[in-house]
């Protein structure tokens, strides 16, 4: 009935959703946003710094790693205050929901572009993967997905040139 890809991939699945279940969504999201900011602000510091000192790759990693540590240290205590502020309001159980649906969905979308990759550089492999129902279903869920997109911009084309 299910192949061994179909096992390791119910498997992986389960994990992401025990893990979303587990952790909730902001816990998920704090270290992301921590390094998108991380990021941003990191050559900012640098550029400022770079005025002061004159090894620029020595500055490059410790304006990074001060960046991210501060910015970590801010975040969590938000985290921290947001979760306290869910559980007074008796909506972490929402927070947790929603953790693990995300995950499961950023998991999904990892499999289907990973495995896309590996049909594309070895077409070899198609007859194996098409084997796996996870993967028929995963599939079919994000051609879902960007049908729905493609129909969504076409209506949003039609109706700015049928005002304009």
């Amino acid at each position: 009935m299910f192949s061994n890809i179909d096992i390791l991939l119910i498997t992986i699945l389960a994990f992401a959703l025990i893990y979303g279940l587990y952790k909730g969504l902001i816990s998920t999201i704090i270290p992301v946003i921590a390094i998108i900011i991380t990021f941003v602000i990191a050559p900012l510091i640098y550029n400022h710094m770079s005025k002061y000192f004159d090894h620029s790759f020595i500055l490059k990693v410790i304006s990074l790693i001060a960046t991210y540590s501060i910015i970590r240290i801010i975040l969590s205590k938000v985290e921290k205050s947001i979760k306290d502020i869910l559980k007074i309001i008796y909506l972490s159980w929402v927070d947790r929901i929603i953790g693990a649906a995300a995950l499961l969905f950023i998991s999904t979308a990892i499999i289907y572009l990973i495995v896309g990759i590996i049909i594309t550089l070895s077409p070899e492999n198609t007859q194996i993967f098409s084997k796996s129902i996870i993967i028929n279903y995963i599939f079919a869920l994000f051609h879902n997905v960007f049908l729905s997109f493609e129909q969504d911009n076409y209506m949003v084309h039609f109706i700015y040139n049928s005002i304009a």
